[in-house]
């Protein structure tokens, strides 16, 4: 048989670009890549109705690799360097190129959970799965288009203001326990962050108690919106910035009007994580009206000693308060809790207190979170009768940075 001519290429017609014959892969520390899958595994939804939110997006190249993943109403974007660049010789380099693709997000990190730490692993892309080896083991996943994955919209961000990682950590974790899980009241849904005056306050309330705390404002922060902090995106932060590291520093930036805010921190072992998240779209109440401003009765107690005394009595309360009743009377604070069917606890402690005789109860779990969000050694407890709000806040301090208010039950 005679073997047919090539046909000419068409006058005008250009000729299809040459393929790249390098492997579309990098190299990586497999402890390396399992922090960064872990960052924004919060974000992955394994059983959305959109399958694209069950996939991180892998993006690299020239020795850096970026792991995006989003919720749609939160994206986090984690950068670190593979280690191409550290490579035996210029041989591996040569041979790659980078590309970008989506996996589902708990698979692969669930395969390089398996590996040993400091193992190497290789990613490449082959025949639209993506081969996952280290040693001897060797995983195909399957990967979707990296268009199909929604990613930051680009926008401006006109607030903007830096503090310590640490600092933003302990403001969270001061008042996020108080924040409200009703989806009727979506305005109670995160931590209303707003300035006032030369400081900045931030405050949550699900109201049956509430939290608040002030701090001083850094460069920039008494021009930024008032915000609520959607409580995912105070989940997220919450693992971020309790290893971001002493010294790291976090960007805090909003949109114009507040719809949107962005975080930008440093990763304790190398790289960078951006969070850019939606607001609560609504109007936080004004939450100074339930904080009593001059209660008439004081009492003050120690903050270990009455956490220890709450654990062990609540321990035989029943119902889903768990309600302890409190009786204070001279210097003594009485703790009590009873059920038919678990009997009954009782114990005291040593308090300072020069009121009436007073008994009121509390929803166990809400007094040991607002005593445990404290951090110092005597609490003071003040009210103005058995069915008003309660006042926490530090023994001895003027104005208190923590506030904190729980409302009494009927026991």
């Amino acid at each position: 048989m005679t073997a047919r001519k090539a046909k000419p290429a068409a006058e005008g017609k250009p000729e299809a670009p040459a393929q790249d014959p390098r492997r579309r892969a990098f190299r990586i520390r497999a402890g390396s890549l399992k922090a960064a899958l872990a960052d924004v595994a919060g974000l992955i939804v394994p059983k959305s109705t959109i399958p694209i939110l069950a996939n991180v997006l892998l993006d690299v190249a020239d020795g850096a690799l970026r792991v995006c993943a989003t919720n749609l109403d939160m994206w986090a974007a984690r950068e670190l360097a593979t280690d191409d660049r550290e490579a035996n010789s210029g041989e591996w380099r040569a041979a790659i190129r980078g590309f970008a693709t989506t996996v589902p997000g708990k698979s692969l990190l669930a395969v390089v959970s398996g590996f040993d730490a400091d193992a190497m692993v290789t990613i490449e892309l082959i025949d639209n799965r993506l081969q996952v080896s280290a040693g001897r083991s060797r995983f195909r996943l399957p990967v979707l288009p990296p268009d199909d994955l929604p990613l930051f919209a680009p926008r401006d961000w006109p607030h903007a203001f830096t503090m310590r990682a640490s600092a933003l950590d302990d403001v969270l974790a001061a008042v996020s326990h108080a924040i409200s899980t009703e989806e009727t009241r979506y305005y109670l849904g995160g931590v209303y962050l707003h300035a006032e005056g030369l400081g900045l306050r931030a405050a949550a309330t699900d109201g049956a108690r509430l939290a608040r705390i002030a701090f001083d404002a850094p460069e920039g922060a008494c021009s930024f919106p008032s915000v609520i902090i959607a409580r995912q995106t105070v989940s997220v932060l919450a693992k971020l910035l309790g290893r971001a590291g002493d010294d790291a520093e976090v960007e805090i930036a909003a949109s114009d009007g507040g719809k949107m805010l962005r975080f930008d921190l440093p990763c304790p072992d190398d790289g960078r994580i951006t969070i850019e998240a939606k607001t609560v779209d609504g109007t936080f109440p004004d939450y100074t009206r339930v904080i009593p401003a001059a209660p008439k009765l004081s009492m003050t107690a120690d903050r270990a000693m009455l956490l220890g005394a709450l654990g062990r009595v609540a321990v035989l309360a029943e119902g889903k308060s768990r309600a302890v009743k409190l009786e204070a009377e001279d210097d003594r604070l009485t703790l009590s809790a009873s059920s038919p069917e678990l009997g009954e606890a009782c114990e005291d402690l040593p308090v300072v207190f020069g009121g009436p005789p007073i008994s009121w109860g509390f929803d166990a779990r809400y007094l040991r979170e607002a005593l445990e969000a404290m951090a110092s050694d005597e609490v003071r407890l003040m009210l103005d009768d058995a069915g008003a709000p309660v006042r926490i806040e530090a023994a001895g301090a003027d104005e208190p940075a923590l506030v904190q208010v729980v409302m009494p039950l009927r026991v």
